[in-house]
């Protein structure tokens, strides 16, 4: 009950963060055993979405030749979509713990963070042929 006290008495956004002094995010690059349940978490939400926007989302997909998942975990998403669209190139990008041991495929890859940085700063110019989802939480 302590904690929760704190938590209503603080700054932090989160009762995760009181307790654990760190983020969500944070501590999954910390301890991979969590690193993997939350990337399980995640990736289930993205399996009935990806289903529908494939099977009745079609449309949207033409003309893209590039699509990149910003913040894309496992790459649930991008995977789905490029099974169903192999002339798109799809790229996931997220932070390295999460996509480092990721095998990708013909027009599926995989980028971590220091990836994601050079990409931005050339979006900043060309952007043009992209659909980018997801969020990201820059600090």
């Amino acid at each position: 009950m302590d904690c929760l006290s704190t938590w209503f008495q603080d700054d932090e956004v989160t009762a995760f963060s009181v307790a654990h002094e760190k983020t969500v995010w944070e501590y999954a690059g910390l301890d991979p055993r969590f690193n993997n349940l939350v990337n399980d978490a995640m990736a289930s939400d993205s399996i009935l979405t990806s289903k529908l926007v494939v099977s009745k989302c079609k449309g949207i997909f033409d003309g893209v030749n590039s699509l990149v998942d910003v913040g894309g975990g496992v790459g649930t998403m991008a995977k789905a979509i490029s099974e169903a669209f192999p002339h798109i190139d799809c790229t996931v990008f997220d932070l390295l713990h999460v996509v480092s041991d990721l095998q990708g495929s013909k027009n599926l890859k995989y980028a971590g963070e220091i990836c994601l940085r050079q990409f931005l700063r050339q979006m900043l110019f060309y952007s043009r042929g992209y659909c980018i989802t997801g969020v990201m939480k820059t600090a």
